[in-house]
Formats: structure tokens, sequence, C-alpha cells
């Protein structure tokens, strides 16, 4: 029995139901060969040409079904679907060729001609990946491991059909979180746990029409959770994202739930910004999870926009995070907009220009809510951080805090957000009522009052009577407030770089 056959009986998988092992046993495969990001290319490669195979086959046989076996008028219908997949793409075709020293050719020859068919619209899989190349191996060896992936991938149904609509996004979703939460300073950075999009595309509460923005998207955690509230077709999605390769993954994730009509473009969203003629494009939602701190920000490029995105103010050259911010509340329709940030809690409390522009946000009536999550969700850092929530038009000039910072679940020293947490954060947010130690409206006087700083300890009170002090929870706060001190540390450090250079 050759190699990558045991190796992948031993997998023992069924269907998606043991994906996280199957994925596993792709990635010890390759350890000490490659890192995790440039793996995850791979695998998603070879995910994405096996959904595109299982779903033609699928379509077809629905049309054959349907037209009773009129070839002219199954070709006409199968002419129409958004993937056209040759021969030479069917992944029963490559099952044929594991063991085969031509097995990298094939591969190669399939991306390829997926992008031919396609309109070379999804360029990143054959110049992100080459089966051919030496990173996998010497020839017996590359041929040996490309045969086990295959072997292991082959056993998935991703046919995205009627019975059966969700399938390969779920399992690039699946895919796209095993390798963020294990490479955090690769992966993680362009990936979003999914109780996080899920949790801000709630609050937003997208409607049918609507048109919905991410000016950083990285792999389109957020597109695809707002695209699922809505609960019909009729929406828009629209994301911008300068890293090639988040940005390829993200337009494979959308294909992937049959979104491929999304308009997604590998772009800087602060310096080339979407417009329709001469104007910023406008959009009736946005959400995003921009850079933390971004220090790498091109300021100079938008110095000229003082009186536009930016007429809040310009935000420090060495942070960006108030760029965008910026950005997004400038993106969003003059009277019913609604956009969800999620942010480092310094932007809370900041002062400087920062301070300046946060109060400015607060006079002109556009900031809805604030709240604090938990520290430690995201991958590729343990801060705590929390969601900046505003809205144009409002009458009502208060701002609701809800503090959720300390109602998780930790999972391999990871926080996450149970879907409890979840509901009761919507759910307060929908009310808009008082809870104890956990949500307030707060009037703007009183946050004028507290000179425009929004840190949730001002507004919330959560202290406990001395004989009912929880050990854990206050073992917790003292984690969190040691976070923020290597943060202040670390930014403390940036400045006085800067100052000696």
């Amino acid at each position: 029995m050759p190699p990558w056959e045991h190796r992948s009986s031993e997998v023992g998988m069924s269907k998606q139901k043991n994906l996280s092992y199957a994925v596993w046993q792709i990635f010890d495969d390759l350890r000490g060969v490659l890192d995790l990001s440039r793996s995850r290319d791979y695998v998603l490669a070879l995910v994405f040409l096996k959904f595109v195979s299982d779903t033609h086959d699928a379509k077809r046989a629905e049309y054959e079904k349907k037209y009773a076996g009129d070839l002219a008028r199954v070709e006409r219908a199968m002419s129409r679907e958004p993937f056209r997949v040759p021969e030479v793409s069917r992944f029963a075709k490559l099952l044929k060729a594991r063991g085969s020293q031509t097995l990298g050719q094939a591969l190669n020859k399939a991306c390829f001609a997926i992008e031919d068919a396609k309109g070379n619209e999804l360029p990143w899989l054959s110049k992100k990946v080459d089966f051919e190349s030496t990173e996998l191996g010497d020839r017996n060896e590359r041929v040996d491991r490309l045969s086990h992936m295959i072997t292991v991938i082959g056993e998935l149904d991703l046919a995205v059909d009627s019975t059966n609509p969700g399938a390969a996004g779920e399992v690039y979703e699946e895919i796209l979180r095993l390798y963020a939460t294990s490479d955090r300073r690769g992966s993680g950075e362009f990936y979003t746990p999914r109780e996080v999009t899920q949790l801000l595309a709630k609050l937003v509460q997208p409607v049918a029409g609507d048109r919905i923005y991410d000016p950083c998207c990285g792999t389109g955690g957020f597109l695809l959770q707002a695209a699922q509230e809505v609960g019909s077709e009729n929406f828009a999605l629209f994301g911008q994202e300068k890293n090639a390769s988040a940005w390829a993954i993200c337009q494979m994730n959308l294909a992937l739930r049959g979104l491929d009509t999304s308009f997604i473009e590998r772009s800087d969203s602060l310096t080339q910004p979407f417009k329709e003629g001469q104007e910023l494009t406008r959009f009736d939602i946005v959400l995003t999870n921009p850079p933390f701190g971004d220090g790498r920000w091109n300021a100079d490029a938008i110095e000229y926009e003082r009186g536009g995105r930016f007429r809040w103010g310009m935000p420090p050259k060495h942070r960006g995070d108030y760029a965008y911010i910026s950005h997004a509340v400038e993106s969003l329709k003059s009277k019913s907009g609604r956009a969800a940030i999620v942010v480092s809690l310094g932007v809370l409390f900041r002062g400087g220009s920062e301070g300046l522009i946060r109060r400015r946000l607060i006079e002109e009536n556009l900031l809805e809510g604030v709240i604090a999550l938990p520290s430690n969700l995201f991958p590729s850092t343990g801060i705590p951080v929390a969601v900046l929530l505003f809205r144009t038009g409002r009458e009502d000039g208060s701002v609701f805090f809800i503090d959720a910072s300390k109602e998780f679940a930790t999972e391999k020293l990871q926080h996450r957000l149970r879907d409890e947490d979840v509901e009761k954060i919507v759910s307060a947010w929908a009310d808009r009522k008082d809870i104890a130690k956990y949500a307030r409206r707060v009037t703007r006087a009183e946050i004028e009052a507290n000179e425009f700083n929004l840190n949730l300890s001002l507004y919330i009170s959560t202290n406990t009577p001395p004989d009912l002090v929880d050990i854990g929870t206050g073992q917790h706060r003292v984690e969190e407030l040691e976070q923020q001190l290597a943060g202040v540390r670390q930014l403390l450090a940036e400045a006085l770089g800067k100052l000696r250079r």
C-alpha cells in the first residue's frame, strides 16, 4: 500500500465531520517543510479545486435530471454557472494521478485551466502556489505529500446545491480558523473569529437592499456574516484589502458561498477609497476590524483630505486607528448609515489629536454605543478590545455602554464568546435599558464632564462588596490590567525610539 493511502486510512474522516483532524494531518505532513501560512495556501487552493469540481458535477446532474437528458439545454444552463470546470480540472481526474511523477504538473494545469475558464479573475491559484515547487521536497517526497493531501481533501463533499448550500464555505471557514489560531503572526492577522463577526453583524441589523462595506476585509468574515443576517439575496457586498493573500482568500471564501459577484478590490482603503465620480462611495453598513495601532498607515498620502474624510482631525502618523474610524464613518450614508468597528481600548481614552477626533465625533452625535469585549479573543493579539457603534441621522444624543468583558469561555488559553454571551449583548443593545454592572445609557453631558473619555469604568460600576469578591474574576481583572500596561509600555518604547532617531 502506498504511504499516502496508509496515512489517509489513519485519518478515517467522514465528510466534514473530521475536517479539523484531516487538516492537521496535512499540516503534520508539511511541518518542517513549509511554514503555516504557506501550507495554508496549498490546502486552500486544493479545497477550491475540489469545490468547483464538486459543484460542477452536482449542477450538471441537476440539469440533466431537470431537462431529461437534453444535452443542448444542459450545456446552455452550465454555461451560465459562475465557474466553468474543464476536464483537466476535475478532481476525480486528479485523484487518478496519485502516485504519479506528473501529479504536480497535473495540479498546476488544473489551476491554470480554472483561471482561463473563469476569465482569469482568480489569479491567486497559480501565482501563490506551485505544486512542482521544490519547497514541497524532492520529486518523490513531493508526489507523496501531494497524493496524501488530495486523498484527504477528496473525501470532502463540497458541492453547492439545493441540499448542501453552505458546505464548502464552512470547510473554508474551519481551515482559516485552524490556521489562524495556530499561526498568530501570519494567518491570524487577517482572521476575525466567527463569534465576533456574528456579533457585529447582529448589532447593525442589515436588511434587504443594504450596501455593506468592509474597508479592511481580510478573509471576508464580516461580509459573510452580514450577508447571512440579511435573510434574502437583495444586498451588495463591497470590500478592500491591501494584502494580496488575504484578498485572494476573501475572493474564494465569498465564491464558495455563492457570493462571487461581490465587489472586492485589492487596494488600500485609506489612500484609494471607493469613489463614485469624485465623491466618496456611501454605504448603509460598514463593518470592520482594522489593524490595531497601525503605525504603517500612509498619513502623508491623505494630508490633503483634511476637509473630507478627516474633517474631524488628522490622526497621529504613528498610529492609524482613527484614520480607519474616520474613513468608516464618513463612508456611511448621511441619514441611515450604521457602522460597527473593533478597536483596542486605547482608542477610548487616548488624548492629543485622537482625543480631539473622538470629541468631535461625539459632539456631532455620531457615536451610538461602546461595547467592551474580553481580552484574548483574537489569534493575533491578547489585548482587550471594544466595539464602537456609529449611526448617522440620530436624534437621541445619548451613548449606550455595555461591559461584556467578563463573560466568555476559555479554550486552549484563548478566550471565546459563547452563543449566550453574544445573545446577551445583542439583547441588551436592542432593549437599551440599564442593567446593573453590565449596561447603561449615558448622556452626552456626562461624557463631556469626563472630558470625552469613553473608558467604561467611568460609566459602569463593577464594584463588588469585599465579602462577595470572586477570586477568578479578580485574577482575570489583574490579567487585563497587566495586558493594558504591556500595551502602554510598548507605545512608550515606540515613542522613545522615534525620539532617539
